[in-house]
């Protein structure tokens, strides 16, 4: 998937792979440098960074999956859950959500879809910021698209902090799992 000029890649590591090693090999192909000119440095939170500042990436690993979001421009964040409908939803939305957004997941015709939908566009968004889930996922209020989509729509109840910020969703379907995917992506400052 490439949209508003994020590359994202998701792969299915086997027992031989490592993440680190993938995510250094993905983007290096991303830049068109060599493997070993790839520097990854910790930054704030310990959120990973290039040393070379040539753009940015986010990861995002759920079991023996990886997913890999990078820009050139700007900020980007990811996040991957597998799908898991045994988990008690409605109440990690209570705990996690805001009232409205719990609302929504009871109330939606596939209350797990749009649970993973919301709490993946959270994270991922929480990531790119450089905030981290300890800034609280409360804190950032997503809002419905006409065709069930997510957007982010303020943080900290600002609706100008969550402009400039795109999100997308995709799906997938891993060794017969579901994986739900959201990238958020932004301008260079965070909020």
């Amino acid at each position: 998937m490439s949209e508003d000029g994020v590359q994202v890649w998701v792969r299915h590591l086997d027992a031989r792979e490592s993440a680190r090693q993938t995510v250094r090999a993905l983007l290096a192909d991303y830049l068109g440098i060599r493997i070993e000119s790839i520097g990854i440095r910790e930054g704030p939170g310990g959120r990973p960074g290039l040393e070379s500042g040539s753009g940015d990436f986010s990861i995002s690993h759920a079991g023996d999956v990886v997913a890999v979001a990078a820009v050139r421009q700007g900020r980007v964040g990811i996040d991957a859950e597998f799908s898991d409908r045994s988990l008690p939803l409605a109440a990690m939305a209570r705990d996690h959500f805001t009232a409205a957004e719990a609302q929504r997941v009871t109330e939606s015709a596939c209350p797990g879809e749009m649970f993973y939908r919301i709490w993946t566009a959270k994270e991922a968004f929480l990531k790119a910021a450089g905030l981290g889930l300890g800034f609280g996922m409360d804190q950032i209020e997503t809002g419905a698209t006409a065709d069930g989509g997510v957007t982010i729509q303020s943080v900290c109840g600002m609706a100008s902090l969550a402009r400039g910020w795109s999100l997308s969703h995709q799906e997938r379907s891993i060794d017969g799992r579901r994986l739900v995917v959201a990238v958020v992506n932004g301008p260079q400052s965070s909020p």
